[in-house]
């Protein structure tokens, strides 16, 4: 009953920084901090879902920032890029499987920069088959121009691994949750992943819910207006590790142009 009391004090008093990944607390705490809390599809309309064929884990998370286009993480691109699989890209649903908007992705983009090592610039732009209709619960989402400040509240959706205990637990059945996290300073951030960060790497520490298995890609996003901020690259310790998205903005729409050209390249090729 006193260790009960003692986890409960820590976890409203103290705070997630009093959870030290030197501690034995964290990893107490770790079924408790996963659980996201279930949110609508109608109020994080840009988010999409990523399924693959031939990759663990089976899925990511995405981001429209275009009718044809979505930003994600550089390795969920791998199924396509190393293993000549099939990625498919879900809109509009609560739960992937119930969704009437699918897409292939027919072409992407790797930022350059993207360091497989460390996990740094981790982005890359997926161009679809086909556009996306816009509608309710389908909208694109605008890139920030500034990283947030620290200590800034922030929020990212997703259909990662909701429980760590369960089995059969299939991502595209899973229904979209939500996350609350805020961001760190810059020399917190740099405690966690070991490297310089500067402003292409936002650190998070989760205050309601937590990012899991399946959740790279997914989009760190401000509240009102609905700013992305972030692309989730990895977990380390319990921390969210995101690449930002303002220091690559210009990147970002560069190739959307590029893979927008070759699409329309080649479809003209494809008619001739």
């Amino acid at each position: 009953m006193n260790n009960l009391l003692l986890y409960l004090y820590v976890l409203t008093v103290l705070g997630p920084f009093a959870l030290s990944k030197h501690t034995n607390v964290t990893k107490d705490l770790e079924p408790l901090i996963y659980k996201g809390y279930e949110v609508g599809i109608h109020d994080y309309s840009y988010a999409c879902f990523l399924h693959f064929k031939t990759t663990r884990p089976t899925s990511c998370g995405a981001s429209l920032i275009m009718v044809q286009a979505v930003l994600t993480a550089a390795h969920c691109m791998d199924d396509i890029r190393i293993k000549s699989g099939e990625i498919h890209a879900f809109f509009g649903s609560n739960v992937p499987k119930d969704s009437s908007v699918i897409r292939r992705v027919g072409n992407y983009e790797i930022n350059p920069k993207y360091n497989e090592v460390n996990g740094k610039n981790n982005l890359a732009v997926a161009f679809l088959d086909y556009r996306v209709p816009l509608r309710q619960g389908i909208k694109k989402i605008p890139l920030s121009i500034r990283d947030p400040v620290p200590r800034t509240d922030l929020f990212s959706v997703g259909w990662g691994k909701q429980s760590l205990e369960k089995l059969g637990d299939f991502s595209s059945r899973r229904s979209l949750k939500a996350t609350k996290q805020e961001i760190m300073t810059q020399q917190e951030c740099r405690q966690i992943t070991g490297y310089n960060v500067g402003g292409g790497t936002l650190c998070c520490v989760p205050i309601i819910g937590n990012n899991h298995k399946d959740d790279a890609g997914n989009g760190l996003v401000t509240s009102q207006p609905q700013i992305l901020v972030g692309v989730l690259s990895y977990i380390a310790d319990g921390y969210s590790v995101y690449t930002g998205v303002a220091v690559h903005r210009d990147w970002i729409i560069k190739a959307c142009k590029r893979l927008y050209r070759a699409d329309c390249f080649e479809n003209k090729n494809h008619h001739e």
